[in-house]
């Protein structure tokens, strides 16, 4: 909160361009303090209102449709675990980028100077759609595992927060974040085995299309699990 007086000043010293010198780092420290702090969306409007995310791109603003995406962001980063420790503002950030043209948020990214890696999450999020096929309704839910298993559990959150409510893609990568991605094996290499199978390549194999029939709801269960498994190895033996 800033009040009146204070809010003034700071809108003058913005229009008097003071800033401008102010390096990429040093904003991006700044930034990032703002994204994981807890009152991100209420900041974020106050910079907006003092024309401060102009020192980011002249064409950024924090848009009710960007406010909006950056609050499916916060309830969906509630429910990721996996994501990779002090990354959830990588998230925020490509958010915020959403509606700036490819372009511009590459520019803002090299000027802040991310990783490679943070760099290529914000951008593959922003872009995920254009690599997704138009038609996803019909994929069975194993197909749509291995076209998002590869993909940066980041960049899948900052698309699945900026996609359009109702889409295919918006409900495929929320399948996948919420369901998909925590479906795990309750068998392993050990219990092949001690089905009387030997070591090889070929466990491996069995393994992930076991994981495949679990995920489309064929393998319930480790019972299941292990019937496939043995069916799967003694036909690969014949």
């Amino acid at each position: 909160h800033l009040d009146t007086k204070t809010k003034e000043q700071a809108r003058r010293a913005v229009g008097m361009g003071i800033f401008d010198d102010l390096g990429g780092v040093r904003i991006k420290e700044e930034l990032k303090l703002i994204l994981e702090g807890p009152e991100r969306i209420k900041t974020l409007a106050l910079l907006n209102e003092l024309g401060g995310l102009g020192y980011l791109d002249k064409l950024l603003h924090f848009s009710t449709s960007v406010k909006a995406s950056m609050r499916r962001a916060e309830r969906l980063l509630d429910r990721i675990a996996d994501l990779e420790t002090g990354e959830a503002w990588v998230v925020y950030l490509g958010v915020l980028l959403s509606e700036l043209p490819p372009d511009r948020s590459e520019a803002v990214l090299t000027r802040l100077q991310l990783t490679n890696k943070q760099k290529e999450t914000v951008l593959d999020g922003l872009d995920l759609h254009r690599h997704m096929p138009v038609e996803m309704r019909h994929l069975k839910r194993s197909e749509l595992f291995h076209l998002m298993k590869e993909r940066p559990l980041g960049a899948l959150a900052i698309a699945a927060a900026v996609a359009q409510i109702g889409t295919d893609l918006r409900r495929c990568l929320k399948l996948y974040i919420d369901e998909l991605a925590q479906v795990k094996l309750e068998i392993g290499g050990k219990d092949l085995l001690a089905l009387g199978f030997a070591s090889g390549p070929r466990l491996g194999v069995a393994l992930s299309e076991i994981l495949d029939a679990k995920i489309d709801r064929k393998a319930v269960g480790r019972e299941a699990e292990l019937k496939l498994a043995a069916e799967i190895l003694a036909g690969s033996l014949r």
